[in-house]
């Protein structure tokens, strides 16, 4: 039977981050509930839907999931075991410092892991980039998922100024985590934080100072006995995020919520990015997502390359053989002699090799 995941979008936030791109705000506590009560109907469809596959992992994300109350938490996990297969290895819900997590309630109800968004533990950087926490605030939340998940995460942001002391926060961190996602600020087009770039209010790093904080990561996060199993992902042994690497796997995942994103059979829909319409049913378990792309081989293809490829085991022979039918070595032949230099061949596997990491996007590309 085929196993899948699910991701649940809460496009909720007490306030946006200056940085933030994602669908998302701030809403009435009556949007909240309709918003939850629509949420479940789309999941009984969904459900409905995948009945002939197993479920393996759940993913509460926004926006800020723990801006809602425990309650519509608990009423959305049990729509979930009410309407699908479950074999759930893995459940996970983001939260952040300044937002009311009930950590006690969540494992009541089942959540088995915890990611939290602490970004930076420099309070100007924090109030740099819009943050509703400080430093402290940050840890106690840590220190709060302790008591009740083995199964932590933290987020944590690069390249925010040109001096970050990326090494100092890992050291408060890495204590307090088995999972660690280390992301490159990205300044998106039409968010605060461009505008108040481009209008010379801040500065953020240079393409130079986010290498460096990013080799200090790596560095950093070996010492601590931290694995790089992705190239922003990090992860005490055992502890992988077994749902973000069904995505790199390109395994089957469904995506509730409005604009949630889905990857079935080999086809990718998403839903509208508006609440008002998702409210009003216009979603997936009503078929009115937005068709992104019909199965094309050719395109699968190119997205299990480079999806593969980001990870450090690489990509698996075996499975891109069974998967198209042919062997990627004999197909990719021209092109691989091209990148011989930046990857290696071994034991099943073609990888890129490790010091190469950060111009990864570069190697893909002569692939694909």
């Amino acid at each position: 039977m085929d196993r899948v995941g699910l991701y649940i979008h809460i496009p909720f936030c007490e306030r946006k981050c200056l940085y933030c791109d994602f669908y998302s705000g701030k809403y009435s506590d009556e949007v909240k509930e309709k918003y939850v009560e629509e949420l479940i109907a789309e999941i009984k469809s969904v459900g409905e839907r995948a009945k002939n596959k197993k479920l393996k992992t759940v993913y509460i994300g926004g926006g800020t999931p723990s801006s809602l109350p425990p309650e519509l938490i608990e009423k959305i996990a049990f729509a979930v075991y009410e309407n699908f297969d479950n074999d759930i290895r893995e459940f996970t819900i983001e939260v952040n410092p300044n937002s009311n997590a009930d950590f006690g309630k969540y494992k009541e109800i089942g959540i088995n892991r915890v990611s939290v968004g602490v970004q930076t533990l420099d309070d100007a950087l924090l109030r740099k980039i819009g943050r509703l926490h400080n430093s402290a605030e940050a840890l106690r939340c840590l220190d709060d998922a302790n008591k009740y998940f083995d199964n932590v995460s933290a987020d944590l942001m690069i390249g925010l100024t040109e001096n970050q002391d990326v090494k100092k926060d890992l050291s408060v961190i890495s204590d307090r985590v088995k999972h660690l996602s280390a992301y490159m600020l990205k300044v998106e087009d039409g968010t605060p934080l461009q505008k108040l770039i481009l209008n010379k209010f801040v500065s953020v790093a240079t393409e130079n100072a986010i290498i460096k904080q990013y080799e200090e990561v790596a560095e950093t996060c070996k010492e601590k006995g931290f694995i790089r199993y992705e190239v922003s992902n990090f992860t005490r042994s055992g502890y992988e995020s077994k749902h973000n690497s069904s995505y790199w796997n390109m395994t089957d995942y469904y995506g509730v919520g409005a604009a949630a994103h889905s990857y079935v059979d080999g086809a990718r829909y998403y839903n509208s990015a508006d609440i008002d319409a998702y409210i009003n049913g216009l979603h997936s378990g009503n078929g009115s997502q937005i068709i992104e792309r019909v199965y094309s081989v050719a395109e699968d293809k190119e997205e299990y390359v480079m999806l593969a490829l980001r990870t450090c085991s690489g990509l698996n022979l075996d499975d891109y053989r069974k998967r198209y039918d042919e062997d990627f070595i004999v197909a990719y032949a021209t092109k691989l002699d091209k990148i011989k230099n930046y990857i290696d061949i071994s034991n099943g596997y073609v990888r890129i090799k490790e010091k190469y990491i950060l111009v990864q996007n570069s190697v893909i590309a002569e692939l694909i």
